[in-house]
């Protein structure tokens, strides 16, 4: 199955976005 769900593509958001945190990135300011 190559198609993914909303809810699978926000899990893996959320994986990848915690992951950044925990490596000390702020996200917030770089997107800025």
């Amino acid at each position: 199955k190559v198609e993914k769900t909303d809810a699978e593509i926000e899990a893996e958001i959320e994986k990848l976005t915690e992951q950044w945190r925990q490596e000390g990135k702020d996200i917030d300011e770089e997107a800025i």
